[in-house]
Order: structure tokens, then sequence, then C-alpha cells
């Protein structure tokens, strides 16, 4: 069983690789306005020296009873194994997930902690997000106030938000056995925040600003969901529709869920997939009863036969350019 400290904060933060960032995080954790903060940085087999910067960090600021930071080490498993590693070791009232290569605003854990304390019914805090990218930035806009996931399923599911933005109740989670699924290469985030509104989760959402999340290629705890295979979206759909059922979901809000995921992966797959991979998405839809299907396919389908149109024009347009008959 584990030992809930009350008022405690655990931030829990995957790294690998990243010596050369990682202290900036670490650093945004050290000046939040609240306290106490209990610190978990899982280092996942870094190869480089992150695991000594993160040491030598860690030896300049434990050295105040209401802030305690412990670095965790294991064989490089993946970033979920890493935050469940975080969070066994946990010992917080409440949990905060984020990024190695991220920013946490300083006043965020206290508006997280004063929001979930002045709304003892909402099971987590949300808050908005900057993205930052060498384009520029922009906000997130996330309605404001109660959310429930059981009546907003599919209003959520639309911009579904990152754990990053959110301060969880680790009774929740506890009570729940809400972890992160390790077996998946990629789309860790959305599988994890879809289980929890078929769960159940509320939240309270608040316009506060708590953290920057920067746009970068690199190695990266983890990815998309977009980058599944038709098959993987099959095991994923699988998985939440027997949680769903297990814990007792209506059927409507989950067909509705399941027609706008699939039709979000159709209209991607409409611009840069193939009618291969559409004709089986159609299909993956048609399995699990979404009402939607008909509209799908003749959507997506004109949408499709228009891309390759427009494909061939630009084709068409190049080769005259080289001949010299076009200008």
């Amino acid at each position: 069983m584990v030992n809930i400290v009350k008022g405690l904060v655990s931030v829990i933060i995957p790294t690998y690789n990243r010596a050369a960032m990682v202290s900036h995080v670490l650093d945004s954790v050290w000046i939040q306005t609240y306290r106490p903060i209990e610190l978990l940085v899982v280092n996942d087999g870094s190869s480089d020296n992150t695991e000594a910067i993160v040491s030598s960090w860690i030896s300049k600021h434990n050295d105040t009873p209401d802030f305690t930071a412990k670095l965790l080490t294991q064989k490089n498993a993946g970033g979920c194994a890493a935050r469940n590693n975080g969070l066994t070791n946990a010992h917080g009232e409440f949990i905060q997930f984020f990024d190695d290569d991220d920013e946490l605003c300083a006043t965020t854990i206290k508006t997280h902690v004063d929001n979930l304390n002045a709304h003892p019914d909402i099971l987590s805090s949300l808050a908005q997000s900057t993205y930052v990218s060498p384009k520029g930035s922009v906000n997130t806009s996330y309605r404001l106030g109660r959310w429930d996931s059981r009546t907003d399923f599919v209003e959520l599911l639309k911009d579904l938000p990152s754990p990053s933005f959110i301060l969880f109740r680790h009774e929740y989670l506890i009570r729940n056995n809400i972890l992160w699924d390790t077996t998946l290469p990629c789309g860790q985030d959305t599988d994890f925040m879809i289980r929890t509104l078929i769960i159940g989760n509320s939240f309270f959402c608040l316009e506060h600003i708590s953290s920057k999340i920067f746009i970068h290629r690199g190695e990266h705890v983890s990815n998309r969901l977009h980058a599944f295979s038709v098959e993987n979206q099959r095991k994923l759909l699988t998985k939440w529709f027997q949680t769903a059922i297990a814990n007792g979901m209506n059927d409507d809000p989950l067909k509705d869920g399941f027609s706008f995921l699939i039709l979000s992966t159709l209209k991607r797959n409409a611009k840069t997939g193939t009618k291969e991979k559409h004709v089986q998405l159609c299909k993956l839809a048609e399995e699990y009863g979404c009402d939607r299907l008909p509209q799908i396919q003749f959507a997506q389908n004109h949408s499709f036969v228009i891309f390759k149109i427009r494909l061939l024009l630009i084709r068409i347009v190049n080769r005259m350019k080289i001949f010299g008959k076009y200008d």
C-alpha cells in the first residue's frame, strides 16, 4: 500500500539522453511557488551523461525539508515504463507527469492544487499550455470550467489534453489501477488520456498557462497516435472498448467517440495515405458499429479522389515547365 502524504505533489519526469537540456526542466520544478514537492526523475537507460547531470543537480537542490528530489535508474524500457516506475515510488497526494524537454510555469502547481482544493469532487485539474516552435507560439484554448468524461467524451476527444497539462489526484490513479501501457511504440499520451476518460474522469479547467511545450526534432519518450498502423489502431480500439465495458460506459458516446477517432484518421489518410488504408479504416469503423460510416466513406472517398487529381495536375504542370510549355 502506497503511503500518500497529504498536500505533497509528486512530479514525475522520465528522461532519456537529455544531458543538454534536462537541467532546464528541473529548474522549472525548483522555482515553483508551491511546497511541498517530491521530484522523481527516472533515467531510462541514457547512454550519454544525463544521469551525472541529474545527480549533480539533485545534490545542489536537496537541502530543504519541503523539496525532495530523487533519481531512479532503470534499463532502457521506454517512457511508459519510466513513468510507471516514478508513479510506483511516488508519495504525493497529487501527481504531475511532465516531459524532460519542456518547462513548467512558476505558479502552475500552486494553481492546480488550489483548484482541486476548491473543488473536492473534481478528480483532475486542467490548465492551458503554450506550444513553442521555431515558427512561433500558440496557446491552447480548452473550455473553462467543469468537464465530465461521461457527458463530454466526444468533445474531449476532439481536443484531447496532454497529461502534462493536468494535475491528477493520486488516489484516483491508484483506485482505478491506471498505469502507462508499456507495449505501445507511440501514442502513449493519447492512450493514457483516453483510458482515463473511459474509466471516468472529471476536470475543472483554468485559464492559467501551465507550461511551455517545445516542438523540435530529436528523441522523445512519447509520440503521436497517427503513427499507428491500422492493425495497431484496431488493437487500441479493442482495448478501449473492453475498458469501457468493464467500467459500464454507455454505448452511444463510446461509438460516437470511436467514430470521431476513425474519421480523423481517415481525413489524415485522404491527404497523405493510400486507398488501401482508407478501405481498411472504413472496415475498422464498421467493426465497431460506428453509425457515421456511410458519411465517412463518401466524404473520404471524395477527398481521396480530389487529392489524387490535384497530385496529377501538379505533375502535369511540372512536366510542362520542364519542356518550356508553361510559364
